[in-house]
């Protein structure tokens, strides 16, 4: 998955799929997404899916869609944005 950025560049990072199973029937979205990746927390998750960057079987959820066994969740979790600090 791709992501669109501010100065019309485009970044590939962390694409994943998950396929759901009979443990996460019944689990909010976010809370599948963020058990499965240990580098997405499930606020992180939340906003991905509000963003439309993470999906269900090619559509868009929100994030309290109750998971079913099959669901194929697929997206990608962005770079982190730059820190600009200035030293004082």
């Amino acid at each position: 998955m791709m992501l669109n950025r501010p100065n019309n560049t485009l970044l590939v990072k962390d694409a994943f799929t998950i396929t759901a199973d009979e443990g996460d029937y019944g689990k909010r979205l976010d809370m599948v997404i963020s058990s499965h990746i240990a580098a997405c927390s499930r606020s992180l998750a939340g906003d991905l899916i509000r963003k439309g960057i993470i999906e269900v079987l090619g559509s868009p959820r929100k994030s309290g869609y109750r998971v079913r066994p099959g669901d194929i969740i697929a997206g990608c979790i962005p770079p982190p944005e730059p820190v600009s600090c200035i030293p004082e």
